[in-house]
């Protein structure tokens, strides 16, 4: 969960960045940002799977079950996460000087991530109550 919780309490920073940003400040910004969000993201995922395999004695696979069917929706928000961040840091970031569209694409991306997180923590916190098999 610190993985997570570095992942996701450094976004809303990154937003309010955003705005009071130069075009070469901001790209500066954003690639030592990345740099630490690529090793929190791999924690959030390697931590992720070990977790599941803990939990689970492998991957869950009964989706009869209400806490394997919230952990898979929990995985699939995660990743859906991950792939912001990727078209952020890949795909966007590079294209910075093209216009101020490319900033207000980075802030949206960037506040989307933001609210799939909570739902994230959301789901955590719920199937947290409940019994895995």
């Amino acid at each position: 969960m610190m993985a997570a919780g570095a992942w996701l309490g450094a976004l809303p920073f990154v937003i309010g960045l955003l705005s009071r940003l130069e075009r070469l400040e901001t790209r500066a910004v954003l690639m030592r940002y990345s740099g630490e969000g690529h090793v929190w993201v791999a924690a959030v995922l390697v931590t992720g799977l070990t977790a599941t395999l803990w939990i689970f004695d492998g991957i869950p696979l009964d989706w009869s079950v209400r806490y394997q069917s919230l952990w898979a929706l929990k995985v699939f928000v995660t990743l859906l996460m991950v792939g912001l961040a990727i078209r952020n840091r890949y795909f966007l970031v590079p294209r910075l000087g093209a216009g101020p569209e490319t900033l207000r694409a980075i802030a949206k991306a960037t506040k989307a991530e933001v609210g799939l997180g909570l739902v994230a923590v959301t789901l955590v916190a719920w199937f947290g109550t409940l019994e895995p098999r």
